[in-house]
């Protein structure tokens, strides 16, 4: 009776169950079938409407959706035809956002050179002091090396004949006398071998030395052949020509930011001879005066380095120059072929390298043009 009885109640909990749930269900249901019935009371209006006055809304809507697809496809084909120019836009921004970042970096590192190379110069004359003090104690250590090893033949003579008369037993033997003359001779004997093992210890250490001077010396011969690098032996040039544009150039390298476009520095230290048997000829072409003149690429530039120069560094002795014109504007007045018949080999400016505004400036500012060879 009892099993029976929980047998019902466990089928009437599950009949409750599925009640609960068909309940559940349909209050979620509920909202589908409002809104269906909210879909059949506007089916049932809209029918109720008038025909024309419905088609004419129904009609515009059309007209609308067909202008909404036209100007999607103009706007496709616009794009594609403005993509090559946003494209371009775009890496231009790219371009000078690089620049941007550059910049900054190639004034660090040449400050950073700067600062290395006189760190390498001060270290180069610790080195030289350094040298100077081993030399000094290698003199004096070879010096003691030298006495001792005089002193060597004496003092093994010493004990040879000493051991020799301790070996030779006199006929008359003064006991007291020997054991003293003994006890002094193995005191000198004990004095010899500290001092040939002082010796030896000394001659090792000088060998130390002398290996440790050699290593010295490589490591300041290897830093000052650093420095002896075609930009430092430019520089050096420009500055024995004139100590003002090294100055000037100093200044420019470390301040490119007051400059629009590129400050390109005087034809001695930006440009060179593509062969060196020609260089003094080019040089003495061009002319002192502008193998240290400084060349601007606008006329912005040109006023702000004639500023900076003139009022903020105080130097009159440096000349600038703009350089607007490409090459490609000039012509020359012969072709190479008819150069060659009249005996020369090439035009002046094919002997120059370096870069284009520089070397082109100089040249028409010079007293010869590109008719010049």
């Amino acid at each position: 009776m009892r099993k029976e009885q929980k047998w019902k109640l466990n089928e009437q909990q599950a009949i409750n169950d599925e009640l609960k749930a068909k309940e559940d269900r349909q209050q979620d249901q509920r909202g589908d079938v409002e809104r269906l019935r909210e879909r059949q009371t506007w089916q049932a209006r809209v029918a109720a409407l008038p025909f024309p006055q419905y088609q004419l809304p129904k009609k515009v809507f059309k007209e609308a959706k067909d202008e909404h697809k036209k100007a999607e496809k103009d706007f496709a084909r616009l794009q594609r035809q403005t993509e090559p120019n946003l494209l371009a836009e775009r890496e231009k921004d790219a371009y000078l956002k690089r620049n941007e970042q550059v910049v900054p970096k190639c004034a660090n590192m040449a400050e950073k050179s700067e600062n290395q190379a006189s760190n390498i110069k001060t270290a180069i004359e610790a080195k030289k002091q350094q040298i100077k003090e081993l030399d000094g104690e290698t003199a004096a250590a070879k010096k003691l090396s030298d006495k001792a090893k005089q002193d060597m033949p004496g003092l093994q003579r010493n004990k040879t004949a000493l051991e020799r008369a301790i070996e030779d037993r006199p006929a008359d033997i003064d006991f007291p006398a020997y054991n003293e003359r003994l006890r002094e001779v193995t005191r000198q004997i004990r004095d010899i071998d500290p001092r040939r093992e002082e010796i030896r210890l000394e001659i090792g250490s000088l060998s130390q030395h002398i290996k440790q001077r050699a290593a010295i010396i490589e490591q300041a011969e290897a830093e000052k052949a650093s420095l002896n690098t075609q930009a430092g032996q430019q520089a050096k040039k420009l500055k024995r020509a004139s100590p003002e544009a090294h100055r000037a150039w100093e200044w420019i390298q470390k301040h490119p930011e007051r400059f629009q476009g590129e400050i390109y520095g005087p034809p001695i230290v930006s440009c060179s001879a593509r062969d060196p048997r020609f260089a003094r000829q080019v040089e003495s072409a061009l002319g002192q005066g502008k193998m240290i003149a400084f060349t601007a690429t606008s006329r912005d530039d040109y006023r702000e380095l004639g500023k900076v120069v003139h009022d903020e560094l105080r130097l009159d002795r440096i000349n600038i120059r703009q350089s607007g014109t490409p090459l490609a504007n000039f012509r020359a007045p012969c072709t190479d072929e008819q150069l060659r018949s009249y005996g020369l080999k090439g035009w002046i400016l094919d002997l120059i390298e370096g870069p284009e505004a520089c070397w082109l400036c100089c040249a028409i500012t010079a007293e010869f043009t590109l008719r010049d060879i």
